[in-house]
């Protein structure tokens, strides 16, 4: 998946935390979140994937999904990885 900046929008902010006021991700439901984040771990330097949350996590129950992930791709994009 490659986003495409439409012209004259803004860059992503690079220092965004989930904490902060405004927070935005793309969200990606997988079968097996543990694989996916095995991927995403041996992943080339290159792609630069950062993790922001400790890998997997489990999530409360009133959350739509069970398990997740919260990584940030080589463009700044948080992704949020989740699996019922």
């Amino acid at each position: 998946m490659d986003y495409l900046t439409p012209p004259g929008a803004r860059a992503f902010p690079i220092d965004q935390q989930t904490s902060d006021l405004v927070h935005m991700h793309f969200e990606m439901l997988v079968e097996d979140i543990d694989s996916a984040v095995e991927a995403l771990a041996a992943a080339p330097m290159d792609l630069s994937v950062q993790f922001v949350s400790p890998k997997v996590i489990d999530v409360p129950e009133v959350l739509p999904f069970n398990r997740a992930a919260l990584w940030r791709g080589p463009d700044g994009h948080n992704v949020l990885l989740v699996q019922n």
